[in-house]
């Protein structure tokens, strides 16, 4: 495989306040700095397309106020999205006095994230003497720090926003997130000063992702340059002939490069043996960030 492992550009890039390279004067990303720093402390080592994604997620204006009041990150399987939502978390619980939601399609895929993030919590004593209490009761799984702040750990069902608040709503595997969900989770951001919501998946398959819409919508605006929203996205080019046929060949290692920016996270000739193995929709959109994204009115409902 050609040595492209460190293609960490995303394929498309979309921010409330342009490129990241020409912020405006008066926008402040200090609290981004310390993303690394905490990262650090969790043994956590980011590759450049998660500090951006971090940088990005953390800017704020001159009132405080994040500039992305929602965000979205689009990469394939297996790229290190769960890394970067990892130290997003951290620097909210110990730096920003932020109350988190992370809700997952699963319970088990929630309570797996609570014991991966407890993990690096407790590789640095600095951040283990932070936590006060870890409850693992069925249906009330959270880390609570020192401070008080408290990331809590839900599946997503149409109920399971209420009666919680919270100042970060992080929905993982977002591309299985229902709009009635999204409808009951939403309220939860109504107390906070400083609310921000992080969808993180892959592209979405409107096959094997009934429930795509949500993470479609999202996109949609962001593409339309809604000034509420980053989405970063790593993707092959999907431009297609006028048969439909994609331009580029699926089967080029150098095409799975140029979607994947966590490549170091994956042994050589997996790419290759997935195509192989998946059915052709379902390798597009999980391994190359290609989707068969449902069509969608302005108001977000599948047509």
């Amino acid at each position: 495989m050609p040595n492209l492992i460190d293609n960490q550009k995303p394929r498309i890039l979309r921010t409330p306040f342009g490129a990241p390279r020409h912020r405006p004067r008066h926008t402040v990303s200090n609290t981004a700095a310390s993303a690394t720093v905490h990262a650090e402390l969790a043994g956590i080592d980011l590759d450049e397309w998660q500090r951006e994604f971090l940088n990005c997620t953390l800017n704020v204006d001159v009132d405080g106020r994040y500039t992305a009041r929602e965000a979205g990150l689009l990469a394939p399987r297996p790229a290190g999205k769960t890394e970067a939502i990892l130290v997003r978390e951290i620097v909210g619980l110990v730096s920003l006095g932020e109350n988190i939601i992370h809700t997952s399609s699963l319970k088990n895929v929630a309570v797996n994230d609570m014991q991966r993030l407890l993990r690096h919590l407790d590789s640095s004593p600095a951040l283990r003497a932070m936590i006060k209490r870890v409850s693992r009761t069925n249906g009330d799984e959270y880390i609570e720090t020192t401070a008080g702040t408290r990331i809590k750990y839900v599946a997503r069902t149409p109920h399971s926003g209420r009666p919680l608040s919270a100042d970060l709503l992080v929905v993982d595997d977002a591309t299985d997130c229902s709009r009635e969900f999204m409808a009951a989770a939403l309220p939860m951001l109504l107390s906070s000063q400083n609310p921000q919501i992080l969808f993180v998946g892959t592209a979405v398959n409107k096959r094997t992702h009934p429930r795509g819409d949500v993470f479609t919508h999202l996109r949609n605006r962001a593409l339309r340059a809604d000034p509420s929203i980053l989405w970063q996205e790593h993707s092959a080019p999907d431009d297609r002939d006028e048969d439909g046929n994609l331009l580029v060949d699926v089967a080029d290692p150098a095409v799975a490069a140029a979607a994947n920016p966590g490549q170091r996270r994956v042994q050589p000739g997996v790419f290759d043996q997935l195509r192989r193995v998946l059915q052709p929709d379902v390798y597009l959109a999980e391994c190359l960030g290609i989707g068969d994204w449902p069509d969608l009115d302005e108001h977000g409902l599948s047509k």
